[in-house]
């Protein structure tokens, strides 16, 4: 293909509308291949009823349903459902309009909160567990296409003891039903089915390493030439492939693009590329994507950890996805003044309980802000609230590590993300504990050997001996929330126990870094004083437990206990309250005198 073709491609491509995707790899659409879904009906089944009355029957009347808004959690239909944990139905049509006879049809969920089952013209075609990530459905051989097709889906939050986090407490709120799109994705019979970029950032040549999977759902070989165009300002790096697919097989292809003095994804400049790539066959396009990229390593050396060779220090806090009631349902311009606020801050990371939106992960990638997302394995094994004993196996292991696939390989090219956490304060010191630790860990590098892996502890670090396979320590601390009182009592009750504990443990695994993974006081925003959960008293625990980090030379960093005060589980039952008043902010997003504090202290040079 000569230049002047190829470089017709690519401003043609440019100005292509952008179908956001769920990770910064970007569809593009021709406006007739894929397609949201809309016209969703809502009715709530309490006694759980639907299945055993054939709500999914296309005979079923449903003309009573409640109209909908997707994607709201449907604790924002009404305040009488907020925090509602239980069984919720969804219902639409599928045009024919929409459907392309010779194309393949994919049904993608992009996020259902938590077990879902899906009903196509009455017939059951799948279900998933798992309300974070996205899952997809072929639905090619049995839709129709020439009809309005039936879509219903039967959803399900109520949380289960073997289902992730895999604990009787869950803190959060299971905002219940659609919280993402669902879409029609309409593919030809060859098309790029994933791409995964890994880059080696060097001052003169930088290596960009990109991995193509291309499916062929053809019973024949076919020959197809990838194009790939990096933009440079007023140059374009191309290269172009030719390769075989051969039948119903995915087929691997690996190369390598060299950017000759490439600038770094940086805190400071978080500068990022794109890779634009073509699908031809026969002459003509018939696929093709936009996957931004950071150039970034990320390593660690002792007590440090290292981006693109530099050691940084971690100032971080961490963040549940929280705006009012609304929960995780947020636009770009929301989300963007929480995270350049956080910026602004001084904070450099943000560490999270599972995995994140899109639109968040994008953001951080364009404003510079580090990340540690986690699995949400949270409290398994913990016996903190009754007496009843909670029988740890290794079963979770198989929805765990489907999780972490799923993870891994939605949010894998992102350079905000610089470490996979694997759990939360579980019970990872037993011998089951310890066992399903390093699995995860050996599954984590297969996976992704590009980022670092840890897991967050909340006692002794020497007894959870799958930190011996750890890139680093993760260590929640919390001394003094249930009696230092009065803030004269934070040097005794906080700061000199935090750095005690901060400069012995950091000794059991002394070539790792150790980082302060939560550490935070409450504080009820307008409350002051010399008193437990006031604005003020917050602010010097801040201070206290900042000062024993600094203290010791071997931690490498702090993240807070959190950002913004949030909104506990109905059914949580470890609290005062209906929320958890440790933010800096409260749930309206109004500072309190503890942003300030954590400002001056994390903006110090």
């Amino acid at each position: 293909m000569n230049s002047i073709r190829f470089l017709l491609l690519i401003i043609f491509f440019l100005n292509i509308p952008v179908l956001k995707g769920n990770s910064n790899s970007e569809k593009i659409t021709d406006g007739n291949k894929d397609h949201f879904l809309t016209n969703w009906y809502f009715q709530v089944d309490i006694f759980n009823i639907g299945e055993k009355e054939k709500w999914f029957d296309t005979q079923y009347d449903k003309s009573n349903w409640s109209k909908v808004i997707v994607s709201n959690a449907w604790d924002t239909y009404d305040e009488a459902l907020w925090g509602y944990e239980g069984v919720g139905w969804y219902y639409t049509e599928i045009s024919k309009e929409i459907l392309d006879e010779n194309k393949i049809i994919i049904l993608k969920f992009n996020r259902v909160n938590y077990y879902t089952k899906i009903w196509l013209n009455g017939n059951l075609i799948g279900e998933n567990i798992g309300g974070f990530l996205p899952f997809e459905i072929d639905i090619s051989n049995i839709i129709k296409k020439r009809n309005i097709n039936s879509l219903v889906l039967r959803v399900d939050n109520k949380p289960r003891i073997n289902w992730l986090p895999a604990s009787k407490q869950i803190e959060w709120v299971q905002y219940g039903g659609i919280l993402q799109p669902v879409q029609i994705i309409q593919n030809d019979s060859i098309y790029i089915d994933d791409v995964r970029i890994t880059t080696v950032p060097e001052k003169e040549r930088s290596k960009v390493n990109c991995s193509i999977k291309i499916k062929n759902r053809k019973n024949v070989t076919q020959p197809i030439t990838l194009m790939l165009a990096v933009p440079l300002g007023n140059k374009t790096l191309k290269k172009e492939i030719h390769v075989k697919c051969f039948p119903n097989i995915i087929t691997t292809i690996k190369t390598q693009i060299i950017i000759d003095k490439a600038e770094f994804w940086t805190l400071e400049k978080p500068k990022l590329y794109d890779l634009i790539i073509f699908g031809i066959k026969d002459g003509k396009i018939y696929d093709k994507k936009k996957i931004k990229f950071g150039i970034r390593s990320v390593a660690v050396n002792r007590s440090r950890i290292l981006l693109n060779d530099t050691p940084i220090y971690i100032k971080g806090v961490n963040r549940y996805d929280i705006f009012d009631k609304r929960g995780p349902i947020l636009n770009e311009q929301e989300i963007r003044k929480d995270l350049m606020r956080i910026k602004q801050s001084g904070i450099n990371t943000i560490r999270v309980h599972y995995p994140q939106s899109p639109l968040t992960l994008k953001l951080l990638d364009e404003i510079g802000l580090l990340l540690i997302e986690e699995l949400p394995l949270n409290w398994w094994g913990q016996n903190w609230w009754d007496n009843e004993i909670i029988v740890q196996d290794t079963t979770i292991l198989t929805q765990a590590k489907n999780v972490l696939r799923k993870m891994i390989h939605r949010d894998k090219n992102h350079p905000c993300i610089i470490a996979w956490s694997l759990a939360n304060e579980s019970k990872t010191d037993s011998d089951v504990g310890i066992y399903v630790m390093k699995e995860l860990i050996k599954f984590a590098k297969k996976l992704d050997k590009t980022r670092l892996i840890t897991f967050t502890v909340n006692n002794n670090v020497g007894k959870h001996l799958a930190f011996k396979d750890a890139d680093f320590v993760s260590r929640n601390i919390y001394h003094g929330n249930d009696d230092s009182y009065h803030i004269n009592m934070l040097d005794s009750l906080v700061r000199i126990p935090t750095e005690n504990d901060i400069r012995n443990e950091s000794k059991y695994y002394p070539d790792k870094p150790f980082i302060v993974s939560e550490f935070g006081a409450a504080g009820i925003k307008n409350l002051h004083g010399d008193l437990l959960f006031t604005e003020d008293f917050q602010a010097e625990y801040i201070k206290s437990v900042w000062n024993a980090i600094k203290n010791v030379e071997e931690c490498g960093g702090g993240i807070l206990w959190c950002w913004t005060d949030y909104y506990h589980r109905k059914y949580f039952n470890h609290t005062y309250a209906v929320f958890g008043p440790y933010g800096v902010l409260n749930v309206n997003k109004y500072s309190k005198k503890s942003l300030k504090v954590l400002s001056q202290l994390f903006n110090e040079k």
